[in-house]
């Protein structure tokens, strides 16, 4: 069995967005790791060399699955794909295709000792500015509140997974509980593992939001989540700072020679934004310093429940 790889789960619409990523991947430190695109499509052929491909079938695991006009079908994805990969590497790290990565180490994740835990993932950043709210699909199933993970970054211990048989049981879940899968793949293995998970520092999966972004100037996190409705190959509106935007940029112009629009000026409307998300920021300043702090150290973690018994 293979090591650790990272890997990125997209079809066509999304693989611009997965290369940059894999693009600040390679310019890391150490690599102890492969890189794995995964999809339905058939990417093999526009992927760079020192890019493994894998191809998944998705069709009869996605079948019944509901999708909205936000999170289509193939978000669920990543689950066979975590499924296929726990078979031939020892640790997967799967991340979202809009995340910046914002660290030259990011092989050192791997070094954790995850127990018997299946999953490492940090707090989804609902729970963090509300902690008292139970997620919806805990609330509708009438479970208690418990530790709520987002699904953006997600370190997998591969013989937990596999000795869990997760995916047989995902799939179990899919049939049963399809009506509450209101954040899809992410409510399916929150269902799962009902808040037995290993929690990692918000700074492996920071979720960028007008209620944090100043805040993460100054923390400088490893991996930034543009889980929003605005992202890095949006038109440039202001809400997202210049230097992740010209990244995506001069990316964009070395894949493409395509150029972007120019980052918008202070205008009266950018610096209203800046205002509101300034105010936004102090408001949850106590909260998010508060929950920053459990972590001393970027690879410290709290683990919740008790590992192996899902």
């Amino acid at each position: 069995m293979k090591k650790y790889c990272v890997t990125l789960v997209c079809n066509e619409g999304f693989l611009d967005s997965a290369l940059f990523v894999v693009q600040r991947l390679m310019s890391c430190e150490g690599q102890n790791f492969d890189v794995v695109i995964c999809s339905n499509d058939d990417l093999s052929k526009k992927l760079p060399d020192f890019v493994l491909f894998k191809h998944i079938d998705t069709e009869e695991f996605t079948a019944t699955l509901p999708e909205n006009s936000r999170l289509k079908k193939f978000t669920y994805w990543r689950i066979p794909a975590i499924e296929e990969l726990t078979k031939v590497y020892e640790k997967v790290l799967y991340l979202d295709t809009d995340i910046y990565i914002n660290t030259r180490n990011i092989g050192e994740i791997f070094s954790l000792d995850m127990k018997r835990h299946v999953l490492a993932a940090s707090l989804d950043v609902h729970q963090v500015v509300r902690p008292t709210r139970i997620p919806r699909e805990f609330k509708a199933l009438g479970r208690q509140n418990r530790p709520y993970f987002n699904a953006g970054v997600l370190l997998i211990q591969s013989s937990e997974w596999q000795a869990q048989k997760c995916f047989d049981r995902i799939c179990h879940l899919s049939r049963t509980h399809r009506d509450v899968l209101f954040c899809h793949d992410q409510s399916l293995l929150n269902l799962l593992l009902n808040g037995c998970w290993m929690e990692l520092s918000p700074l492996w999966n920071w979720q960028y939001s007008a209620r944090n972004n100043f805040l993460a100037e100054f923390l400088s996190p490893c991996l930034i989540h543009f889980a929003g409705n605005k992202k890095l190959w949006h038109p440039a509106d202001g809400s997202i700072p210049r230097r992740y935007w010209d990244a995506y940029q001069s990316y964009a112009r070395t894949a493409h020679g395509s150029r972007g629009g120019a980052f918008p000026p202070l205008s009266a409307g950018v610096v209203k934004s800046m205002w509101r998300d300034l105010l936004k920021n102090l408001w949850y300043f106590r909260r998010n310093v508060r929950y920053a702090s459990r972590f001393p150290e970027p690879l410290a973690v709290v683990a919740h429940g008790d590992s192996g018994q899902y």
